[in-house]
Formats: structure tokens, C-alpha cells, sequence
């Protein structure tokens, strides 16, 4: 996301290069001064992006003479794109919750993480619910969140979602970490570069 301190402006941002590599970012049209992957980008070009995670990049944009954003946050030390993340459970093998017992969930941690945490999320699938059971909401909604340590494990005990999940409800579990830098240039211009990855569940059904 590029911005000035005012959301409603959207900026002409030329390139966006990666160690040094040109990165076909366009403008989002549904919220000013936010940028997005153009979907015609090659699938060499998809690869070399995936191949960031773990690494440490610098990044350059420019734009407009009377814009002046030319920042590389490697001056600085560079901005860490953290691990790809994968969670693994004997509840995401089998496609059931029990409510009533412990869980764990296991993942590999990053050494690197600048935060040292991850987050998890249980979420409440409305459409899901309701074809399994009509009087049920239909609305999908994050009804459980934990920041956790990047230790590579975490054991849900027995009742710790709360109420949220009516027995015979569908949910799916979210696990995710990221990497946040802000960066400000003489003229006021804001860069903010954010990495984030995630790993989402099937379609999970909740029992007792």
C-alpha cells in the first residue's frame, strides 16, 4: 500500500522493483493509493516472488517528479518476507473438531520472524453451517483469534473457542505471520510494505 497520508488519493507510482527485479504492480481501483499484482504477470515472474519468502529484499518505487518517492528500505537494513507457513492436525485429516478436547496444531517456526509471534484464527462458515443445518446464522465470521509464539506449536484445550461454534456448525482454521515496515521520506510520502502468509483449513465440522 503507497499513500500520503490521505486515503482517498491515489498516486501515480511508477516501477516497482524487488532486488532490483521490475515487478508489474497496478493501481487498485477499489481503494486509492493501494497497489496489486497485475494478473498478467509471467509465471516465471510468480516464482521469483515465491522464492522471496524467508529472505530479506530491498525495494525501490518511483513515481511522478512532484510525488519524490524513491525509497529502498535496505538502507536501513531491509525488509524480511517471512517464511511460508503450512499447519498440520489430526482434526485437518480427519475434518472434525471436538469442542470438548485438546487440540494441537503444529507448524514450522521461522528463526527469523521479526515479531516472534503467529496468529490464529477460528472461523465461523455461515454458508456451510446453514446447508447442514437451517435454524443456523449463514454469516461467516472470525469468531476465535490468538496471537501466538513462533515456536512451531500450540495446543487448543478442551472449550478454549468458546461458544461461537454450535455442535454440527462448519468452521476453518487460519494460520498466518507477516512482516510490517513504514517507511517516510522527506517529503512526507509513506511507504508501507507489508508481507503476509497464511494457511487456511478445509471445511471442518464441529462436534462435542
Amino acid at each position: 500500500m503507497f499513500n500520503n497520508r490521505n486515503y482517498d488519493r491515489t498516486y501515480n507510482i511508477g516501477p516497482i522493483f524487488i532486488d532490483g527485479n521490475e515487478i508489474p504492480f497496478v493501481p487498485n481501483s477499489n481503494h486509492g493509493g493501494s497497489y496489486g499484482l497485475n494478473e498478467d504477470f509471467t509465471s516465471s515472474g510468480k516464482k521469483f516472488l515465491k522464492g522471496l519468502w524467508g529472505k530479506t529484499i530491498s525495494v525501490r518505487t518511483e513515481g511522478k517528479s512532484n510525488f519524490l518517492l524513491r525509497t529502498e528500505p535496505d538502507s536501513s537494513g531491509g525488509f524480511y518476507i517471512p517464511m511460508s507457513i503450512e499447519m498440520e492436525a489430526n482434526f485437518l485429516d480427519t475434518k472434525q473438531y471436538s469442542l470438548s478436547g485438546s487440540s494441537s496444531i503444529t507448524w514450522q517456526p521461522d528463526p527469523n520472524n521479526p515479531s516472534g509471534k503467529v496468529y490464529l484464527f477460528a472461523v465461523y462458515e455461515g454458508p456451510d453451517s446453514k446447508d447442514t443445518d437451517p435454524s443456523l446464522s449463514d454469516s461467516t465470521v472470525v469468531k476465535f483469534e490468538k496471537e501466538l509464539s513462533d515456536n512451531g506449536s500450540y495446543t487448543l484445550l478442551p472449550n478454549e473457542l468458546g461458544n461461537g461454534f454450535p455442535i454440527g456448525s462448519r468452521m476453518s482454521f487460519v494460520l498466518a505471520r507477516g512482516s510490517y515496515q513504514t517507511i517516510t521520506n522527506s517529503n512526507g510520502t509513506e511507504v508501507i510494505l507489508q508481507a503476509v502468509t497464511y494457511s487456511t483449513s478445509n471445511i471442518i465440522a464441529v462436534k462435542q
